[in-house]
């Protein structure tokens, strides 16, 4: 449970309820209504956090209450769209945090096999040519850690990306691991061997891969979760390719912490999985 408080209301956040407690200012103690989500729909759209949150006076009832989805969508106002392809494992990354977090969304296709990613409207959206790119109705965020940084720090809570800034700086360092070895390693060697992307020096992605993954074995040994003692958006920047690394010929057999990893992930409430991660990594040993 998580509790937020803003003049003259407290929002006390459930697993699947959002509830408004009236503090007093309107002299009025009995439940008034409790919101569905058509009722809520309807309400002022609300695009900042929690603490800047306001309500019509006429709506602002002790004991409310409405969905998380709803509240989500309201928060920010504008039904989120994400750009990316079911095959991108940084798309999905994107995916799968917006799933986790309940936040509504509005995927939207790139083909990228047919180069819409190079097309003038998408390049418009991001001059790199890339997915995922995504759209809060205020901002157009490209680059996988970098959106995966942005929903989980409007968030607010400290669930997904800690508020210390020495928790901050170690769940940073698996974004750039994620953009970085695991890019260089399992990211490529599918790229090579899946996409046929023969530029791609399958040895070098190969010895890259061993690498990261030898270190996550090591690092996941004694502990559940990347860093903290809870999943935080380290654990899903780093997870698709890893966890797709059979779709660039590496066999994940030799590392069974990150296989009970990968299995903890794909147990979350809310997880999603996405083409070449159907089937749940084997328990921990």
């Amino acid at each position: 449970m998580r509790r937020f408080h803003d003049d003259p209301l407290t929002y006390i956040v459930t697993d699947d309820r959002l509830y408004l407690f009236d503090n007093g200012e309107h002299g009025n103690t009995t439940p008034q209504w409790q919101a569905d989500d058509q009722r809520a729909s309807r309400s002022r759209p609300m695009r900042a956090g929690p603490s800047e949150i306001s309500f019509p006076s006429d709506d602002v009832h002790p004991q409310a209450f409405c969905t998380l989805s709803t509240f989500s969508s309201l928060l920010f106002g504008f039904m989120i769209k994400l750009y990316g392809h079911e095959l991108s494992g940084n798309s999905y990354k994107v995916r799968l945090l917006l799933e986790l977090l309940g936040v509504p969304y509005e995927w939207v296709r790139v083909d990228l096999m047919q180069g819409e990613h190079k097309s003038s409207p998408f390049l418009a959206l991001n001059p790199f040519g890339q997915v995922p790119v995504l759209d809060d109705g205020d901002n157009t965020l490209s680059d996988a850690q970098a959106i995966l940084l942005y929903l989980a720090a409007r968030q607010g809570d400290g669930q997904w990306f800690p508020i210390g800034p020495l928790e901050q700086a170690r769940v940073v360092r698996w974004l750039s691991t994620a953009a970085g070895e695991v890019r260089q390693g399992p990211e490529s060697a599918r790229l090579h061997h899946l996409f046929g992307v023969k530029a791609i020096p399958i040895e070098r992605a190969q010895e890259k891969a061993a690498f990261i993954l030898d270190q996550l074995e090591r690092h996941l040994s004694d502990r559940d979760w990347l860093e903290l003692d809870r999943p935080t958006i380290a654990d899903i920047a780093v997870f698709p390719y890893v966890a797709l690394s059979g779709g660039g010929g590496i066999d994940l057999a030799p590392y069974p912490y990150v296989r009970a990893w990968i299995g903890r992930i794909q147990a979350l409430p809310g997880y999603v999985p996405m083409t070449g991660l159907e089937a749940a990594a084997e328990t921990q040993p």
